[in-house]
């Protein structure tokens, strides 16, 4: 079954690459081949474990995904229908005193992470202890005291709100910047990233990096004046990424506290190819639990909710049940389709998806249109729900939430105060009495 399932995902890819304008930025054509991959290595699986997916979870998977092409399809044939005037929205290169001082900045605030590891661990014998650690108490517990600290959350917020605004400039002006600035700007990307590596995730570094690309194909379209196609050579391209990636997925997993012998293949698909396997155990035995209304789903905003004091809930964490094979882990990665599904039954899942596929969709193409730099940073930080659909549901859980809002905020706010130089603050002058 899993071979059947790449075949039609396959299938489908193209029909959406071709349905959706021949964009591969599609949301539905980057869902699908999200779900390429992790058909592929689950067919893999399939004989390393001699495990067999049924025909209910390929259904699932596939009626889905085809309601996705056709509202990929639909936006599209509709976005072509009306003209909208793009926006006219001109930016400068960021100064080389502004880019110290922010390379000054991100540096303090992996410092100031490093003290909160100390602060929630106490120390450890050596980096991975420490790292391994500090993962299982920060995110492993409903201890709200060994979460992290308000001014460092803060701290993480303006820097990679300084990450985005130094990876516009470098698409945009690369060609033009000196070569210490380039350097400088370079070591501003990295050293975000690094704090990422030091507060033991791997995550934000996938959700950024994306964003990344999507800024980049974006402001190519701005560049061109329309959407341009992109050729085999791109898609390879674009491949070649997607297996650097995973083998820095793989390289730093010791970084950030995981510890795990196997090879590379095995390790990879435990996290991508078994969550279309750990999908199909799911619903065959599914758990639901009514105690708190889209419990898994809406996560991120019932945490919002409690913290308002809205509703009267206790703080909880979900830890996702680990799924096992002959006394081998599965690990507890299930798509999706797993949340809508725990809490909303079957016809939650396909109205949560239309409503994702609908969202996502049109608000593309509006950018595509529009151009809008405003638009396309708070679309490219979201753009990662796509491709990582696999994994899970994403949009709906940490995407509509105030932290996302707050992030976006705090990036667009940094961009225009260093790129488009629009926000001023302005001295206050006071007429004196006679």
């Amino acid at each position: 079954m899993q071979l059947l399932l790449l075949i039609v995902l396959i299938i489908l890819f193209l029909a959406s690459y071709y349905l959706c304008g021949k964009d591969f930025f599609a949301p539905a054509t980057m869902t699908i081949a999200g779900f390429i991959i992790s058909a592929f290595l689950a067919w893999y699986l399939q004989y390393r474990f001699d495990y067999e997916i049924t025909l209910e979870t390929v259904l699932l998977i596939v009626s889905n995904l085809v309601i996705g092409v056709f509202v990929g399809c639909f936006s599209h044939f509709f976005a072509n229908k009306y003209r909208t005037k793009p926006a006219d929205e001109r930016i400068t290169p960021i100064s080389k005193p502004v880019t110290i001082f922010a390379l000054a900045f991100v540096i303090l605030t992996a410092l100031f992470i490093i003290r909160e590891v100390n602060r929630v661990v106490g120390g450890a014998s050596s980096y991975f202890n420490l790292m391994l650690s500090y993962r299982t108490a920060s995110a492993y517990t409903v201890n709200l005291e060994n979460q992290t600290s308000s001014i460092v959350k803060a701290m993480t917020y303006i820097s990679w709100g300084l990450f985005i605004s130094f990876a516009i400039n470098m698409i945009v002006f690369y060609k033009k910047l000196p070569q210490s600035q380039k350097v400088l700007q370079f070591l501003i990307l990295i050293g975000c990233i690094l704090c990422c590596l030091l507060s033991a995730s791997r995550f934000s570094i996938l959700a950024y990096c994306i964003a990344v690309v999507y800024m980049w194909h974006f402001f190519r379209i701005k560049r061109f004046g329309r959407y341009k196609k992109y050729n085999i050579k791109f898609l390879f391209r674009m491949f070649v990424l997607v297996i650097i990636a995973a083998f820095f997925f793989f390289k730093v997993k010791e970084l950030v506290g995981r510890d795990d012998q196997s090879g590379i293949l095995d390790y990879i698909s435990h996290y991508v190819g078994t969550s279309i396997i750990n999908l199909d155990m799911y619903l065959k035995n599914p758990l639901h639990d009514s105690s708190i209304w889209g419990k898994e789903t809406f996560y991120s905003f019932i945490q919002n909710l409690r913290k308002l004091g809205i509703v009267d809930i206790p703080y909880y964490y979900i830890h996702k049940e680990f799924r096992y094979i002959n006394g081998a882990s599965m690990g507890n990665v299930y798509t999706a389709f797993r949340d809508y599904y725990y809490d909303f039954g079957i016809i939650g899942t396909y109205f949560l998806h239309l409503l994702y596929c609908f969202i996502s969709s049109i608000w593309y193409e509006r950018i595509k249109m529009k151009r809008g730099n405003t638009g396309i940073i708070i679309f490219s930080l979201m753009a990662y729900t796509a491709p990582l659909y696999f994994w899970s549901a994403q949009f709906f859980g940490n995407i509509c939430c105030m932290g996302f809002a707050l992030k976006a905020i705090i990036a667009v706010i940094i961009y225009k105060l260093l790129l488009e130089k629009t926000l001023k603050f302005r001295r206050i002058k006071y007429r004196k009495k006679i």
